[in-house]
């Protein structure tokens, strides 16, 4: 019973660690001023072409893609839920108190992008490995792994690029840090989950 709760709350902590790496993740990117990455090209495209918060955006572009993973046996768990609110809050807390700030050198712009799709990528490695079901957008990822005979490295940058091209055509912000977040993160995540395993060999498993 004790290792039970034990690992319950190893799961619960892996997910609170992931959504908050991946709120700062993506508000560092979006603060770099060099271009979002493509799901939030996409959702600062519906931002400014509706009444829709960027907080509110993300939400419902979640709520749309479990739907469509659903569709194909990728059914929610409390994580698939649990992302639909928190990503969104903490992005909208994070932006309206200014916690993290406009970068204002391109130095600082740069770290910004790097810093950010490394949080991102890595934080959505921790809360797959929570096991506590799949966000909206990765729930996409690995429909598609199962579909299609390529890596998830090489899934996740064709989905990036997809939703980057329907984000321009609502006149998301593209630029340099779009480019390397969208070509990048697959292969962060790839890598994230395989560190994890990795550690996971050596020291047991986090939950």
């Amino acid at each position: 019973m004790k290792n039970h709760y034990r690992s319950h709350l190893n799961r619960i902590l892996l997910l609170a660690f992931g959504f908050s790496m991946m709120a700062v993740g993506i508000v560092l990117i979006v603060e770099s001023q060099l271009g979002a990455n493509s799901w939030n090209v996409l959702h600062i495209g519906l931002y400014n072409r509706t009444p829709l918060t960027l907080g509110a955006a993300i939400q419902v572009t979640s709520l749309t893609l479990v739907a469509f993973n659903w569709t194909f046996g990728e059914k929610p768990g409390v994580a698939t839920f649990l992302e639909l609110i928190v990503i969104g809050v903490l992005v909208d807390i994070l932006q309206y108190y200014s916690i993290i700030p406009v970068a204002k050198f391109v130095w600082l712009k740069y770290v910004f992008v790097l810093s950010g799709v490394t949080l991102l990528g890595f934080g959505i490695a921790l809360y797959i490995k929570a096991d506590m079901g799949k966000g909206a957008r990765d729930g996409v990822m690995f429909v598609l792994t199962r579909i299609l005979p390529w890596p998830l490295a090489i899934v996740r940058t064709v989905i990036e690029v997809v939703v980057l091209l329907l984000g321009y055509l609502l006149s998301g912000p593209v630029g340099m840090g779009t480019v390397i977040v969208t070509f990048a993160l697959g292969w962060i995540i790839q890598f994230s989950l395989r560190l994890i395993t990795l550690v996971e060999t050596y020291y047991g498993k986090f939950t």
